[in-house]
Formats: structure tokens, sequence, C-alpha cells
């Protein structure tokens, strides 16, 4: 039983936009997305060609999760 961490495939997403909802339904933000404005948002962030995300499971399932792009910009 120990954590891994790799990094996040297409089929993740859905498993990822469950964590986002339930993430931010709760103190300090409060917000109501649903399920299918989670998935988008995700599609968003990774379509970009600097897209990075990750995500950690535990016992094989995930668990958390960690989306950013590289910004190229001086």
């Amino acid at each position: 039983m120990s954590n891994h961490f790799r990094s996040i495939k297409p089929e993740d997403f859905p498993t990822c936009a469950r964590i986002l909802t339930k993430a931010y339904s709760g103190e300090p933000w409060y917000n109501t997305w649903s399920h299918d404005d989670a998935l988008l948002r995700i599609e968003a962030i990774m379509s970009g060609f600097s897209a990075r995300g990750y995500v950690m499971e535990y016992n094989q399932k995930i668990v958390a999760m960690c989306l950013a792009r590289i910004d190229y910009y001086y």
C-alpha cells in the first residue's frame, strides 16, 4: 500500500473531474461545477502543447491530481 505518481492519461479525466468537483464544492470556493464542466476544464488545460498533468494513486485508485501549463514568455 503506497502512493504512486504517474503522468495523467485521457482515460483518467472522468475520475479527475469527480475529484475536482468534490474538492471545489466546499470551503473556501463553494463552486457548483457539474461533472461535464469539470471534465471540460481538465480537457482545456491538457489540450495545450505545454500542458503537464500527473495523478497520484493509492492502492491503484486515483486520489489526487496536478495539472499545469508551462508559460513561455519573457
